[in-house]
C-alpha cells in the first residue's frame, strides 16, 4: 500500500482521535517495509528458524494494542516508533532461539516502546522497569489469546492482514455489517482488558 505523506499523517491524526479503521489502515501502510527490515535484522541464522512475518505480526499486534501510548504526529515519528517495537521483537526472538528455549509464552520484548507508558518513571531502576514491561506485554498476549476464536480471527484479518470487511465477511461466513460489529466488539474487549 502506497499513500502520500499527507494521507499517512491524516491517518495518524484520525487514529489518535480514536478511529480503529484509520489505525488498521495505517499499520498496513508500513507492513511491507517492516517485513523488509525484519529480514535484514533477523539474518539467515534466525530466518531458518522463524519467518520475518512472525516478528512483523507480533509488532503490529503490539502497536495496535499500545497505540494510545504513541505521542507523535508525523510519519517519521510513527515509523520510528514501529521500528523500535520491531527491533526489540527481533531481539527477543533471537534470545529465545539462541537460548534453546523456544517457549511462546516467554517471548516478551523488553522495551519502553512496547509498554503503555513509553517513558519509565523517573528514578525507576532497570530491574523494576524490566519487570513492569514484561508484565504489561504478557497481559497483552494473554488477553489476545483468551479472546474467543472469532474475535482473534477478526482482529487478525482486519488489523494485521488488512483485509477489507467484504473479504472478512466471506471468510467468516457473516454479513459485512456483522463482521464490522464483531471487529468493533473484539477490539474494544481486547483493548479494555489489555489496559488493566
Amino acid at each position: 500500500m502506497s499513500l502520500s505523506h499527507d494521507h499517512v499523517e491524516a491517518l495518524i491524526a484520525e487514529a489518535r482521535a480514536g478511529s480503529k479503521k484509520a489505525l488498521g489502515e495505517l499499520l498496513q501502510v508500513f507492513r511491507v517495509d517492516l517485513e523488509r527490515m525484519a529480514k535484514r535484522q533477523m539474518g539467515a541464522d534466525l530466518l531458518v528458524k522463524t519467518a520475518a512475518s512472525e516478528a512483523v505480526q507480533e509488532t503490529l499486534l503490539t502497536a495496535l494494542t499500545v497505540f494510545p501510548a504513541f505521542k507523535g504526529h508525523t510519519q517519521k515519528q510513527f515509523w520510528s516508533w514501529l521500528t523500535r517495537i520491531l527491533y526489540h521483537r527481533v531481539e527477543d526472538l533471537r534470545k529465545q532461539f539462541h537460548s534453546g528455549k523456544r517457549d511462546v509464552g516467554r517471548e516478551i520484548p523488553l522495551t519502553d516502546a512496547i509498554a503503555k507508558g513509553l517513558k519509565a518513571e523517573e528514578g525507576e531502576n532497570g530491574e523494576k522497569k524490566e519487570r513492569r514491561l514484561k508484565e504489561q506485554w504478557e497481559l497483552i498476549r494473554q488477553t489476545y489469546w483468551r479472546l474467543p476464536e472469532p474475535y482473534r480471527q477478526v482482529i487478525k484479518l482486519h488489523y494485521i492482514e488488512g483485509r477489507p470487511f467484504t473479504e472478512i465477511a466471506a471468510v467468516m461466513q457473516r454479513s459485512v455489517p456483522a463482521a464490522k460489529k464483531l471487529c468493533s466488539r473484539a477490539f474494544q474487549l481486547w483493548s479494555k482488558n489489555s489496559n488493566h
